[in-house]
C-alpha cells in the first residue's frame, strides 16, 4: 500500500451551495469529487478510496458567534472513488440559515479515511437576507423588480393562503436526450410573465374553508392537501376564491409550473441532482441514483413537511400530490406556446398534471417530468396549488 500522506490522482470538488440564502430557510448542498488525472497513476492496492467531507461555517462578524448554516449531512458524508469507475455519489448536507441577517463563508475540508488533509477550500461572500430582500442573480432568469416577494390572503377563521411573487423570466422548458422521454422534447426557449403562485398546494383547511366540504381520503391533517379533486373541481376552486377575495385566481399553465419549480435551476430536481424520501413524498421503494433512505409513506403528508423550499420560496414542488394545470394534454412540445400561455388546441378532454406524488416513483418528481388524467377524475393522489395574476402590492 502507498503511503497514507500522498494521494495518487489530483482531485477537484465540485461544490453546489447557496450563495445566498433566506433566514432560516433550508437548502441542499453537494460535493462532488472529480479525478483532474489519469487513472493509470492509481497505485493503491485498494479499488476504492472514500475522501470524507467536512463543512463548517463562520461570521464575518468577529464578535458573533452564530454560525451562517446549522449543518446536517445526510447519510455518510463521503465521496467515494473508484479506480475503474469514477466517482460514487456525492456528499450531501441540508444547510438551515442563521435566523438573522449575516455575512460570511462556507469552508470545506475534504479528508482521506487516515485522517489526512487533502483540500481545504473556504467559499466565501455568502450572505443570509431577511424575506424580500434577496438578490438572486442566476443567469437564467431575468428579474423584475417592481413586485413584491409575497402577499398572504386571509380567508377567515385563521386559514390564509400565502402567495409567492414569481419573477418573470426565460427558461429552458423541457428535457435534454439523456433525460426524460420523449413527451418532455423538443427542450424550447419559453418566456414567462410575473405572476403569483402558492407557497404550498391547496391544503384541505383552506378547500373546507372556501368550499364548504373535503372530499379528501387521507384526512389525517387539515394542513394536508386536498385531493380527489378533479380539474373541473380544481377550477371551481379558483372561481370561489376570486369571487371571494376580488382577485383573478387561476390554474399555473404548464410553462408557468415548471418555471416555478425550477427556479434558476437545470438539474433534474430544483435540490439538486439528486432525490431522497428525506426531501420528498414519493413511492420510495426504489432509489434515484445514489438517493439515500427508502421510504414508503403511502399517503400524503402534510404541506411544507420536509421544510425544504426551492430558490423561488416553493414547497413540496416534487411529490405528495400531482398539480393538475391548465393545459390540454399533447404528446410532445412540438409548436408549443413560447410565451408562458395555456396551450389549449386539441382535445381538452385530458389535462396537464405536474411534480408527481405519494404513489409514484422518483421518475415522476423530475422538475421536466408531465403527464396526465381525464379532466373529470378525482383520485387520491392528485391536488393542486393556485396562481394568481400578478399586481403591485406597494
Amino acid at each position: 500500500m502507498s503511503s497514507p500522506e500522498t494521494f495518487p490522482i489530483s482531485i477537484q470538488p465540485v461544490i453546489s451551495y447557496p450563495r445566498q440564502a433566506e433566514v432560516r430557510k433550508i437548502y441542499l448542498m453537494e460535493i462532488d469529487i472529480k479525478q483532474t488525472d489519469d487513472f493509470e497513476k492509481w497505485t493503491y492496492d485498494e479499488e476504492e478510496y472514500p475522501i470524507y467531507c467536512r463543512v463548517d461555517t463562520y461570521s464575518y462578524s468577529r464578535k458573533d458567534i452564530t454560525p451562517l448554516f446549522k449543518i446536517q449531512p445526510i447519510g455518510e458524508p463521503a465521496v467515494v472513488l473508484h479506480r475503474f469507475g469514477g466517482t460514487y455519489g456525492a456528499a450531501k448536507f441540508l444547510l438551515t440559515a442563521a435566523p438573522k441577517e449575516m455575512r460570511g463563508e462556507i469552508r470545506i475540508t475534504l479528508v482521506s479515511s487516515w485522517g489526512v488533509t487533502l483540500k481545504r477550500l473556504p467559499l466565501k461572500n455568502v450572505s443570509v437576507f431577511q424575506e424580500g430582500n434577496i438578490n438572486n442573480n442566476k443567469k437564467e432568469i431575468k428579474r423584475e423588480k417592481h413586485l413584491a416577494h409575497c402577499f398572504t390572503e386571509d380567508l377567515g377563521n385563521g386559514i390564509v393562503i400565502d402567495m409567492i411573487s414569481i419573477p418573470g423570466g426565460s427558461f429552458m422548458m423541457g428535457s435534454r436526450a439523456e433525460e426524460g422521454s420523449d413527451f418532455e422534447r423538443p427542450q424550447h426557449q419559453v418566456t414567462i410573465q410575473p405572476f403569483f403562485m402558492g407557497k404550498f398546494q391547496v391544503t384541505q383547511a383552506q378547500w373546507q374553508t372556501v368550499m364548504g366540504n373535503n372530499p379528501t381520503r387521507f384526512q389525517d391533517s387539515p394542513l394536508n392537501p386536498v385531493e380527489q379533486v378533479s380539474w373541473e373541481d380544481a377550477k371551481k376552486f379558483c372561481a370561489s376564491l376570486s369571487e371571494k377575495t376580488k382577485r383573478e385566481y387561476r390554474l399555473p399553465t404548464e410553462a408557468e409550473w415548471e418555471y416555478a419549480c425550477r427556479a434558476g435551476t437545470e438539474t433534474p430536481f430544483h435540490f439538486g441532482q439528486n432525490i431522497s424520501t428525506e426531501l420528498a413524498n414519493y413511492k420510495g421503494e426504489y432509489i434515484y441514483a445514489e438517493g439515500g433512505k427508502r421510504i414508503y409513506r403511502k399517503q400524503t403528508t402534510p404541506v411544507g413537511y420536509f421544510k425544504v423550499a426551492n430558490n423561488f420560496g416553493l414547497y413540496d414542488m416534487h411529490g405528495n400530490v400531482w398539480e393538475w394545470c391548465e393545459d390540454n394534454w399533447h404528446q410532445n412540445y412540438r409548436n408549443a406556446p413560447k410565451d408562458g400561455s395555456a396551450w389549449l388546441l386539441g382535445s381538452s378532454s385530458k389535462k396537464v398534471i405536474r411534480g408527481g406524488s405519494w404513489n409514484f416513483n422518483f421518475n415522476a418528481c423530475r422538475s421536466a417530468n408531465r403527464s396526465f388524467d381525464n379532466r373529470e377524475n378525482r383520485l387520491n393522489d392528485i391536488g393542486f396549488r393556485v396562481a394568481c395574476v400578478a399586481f403591485s402590492t406597494t
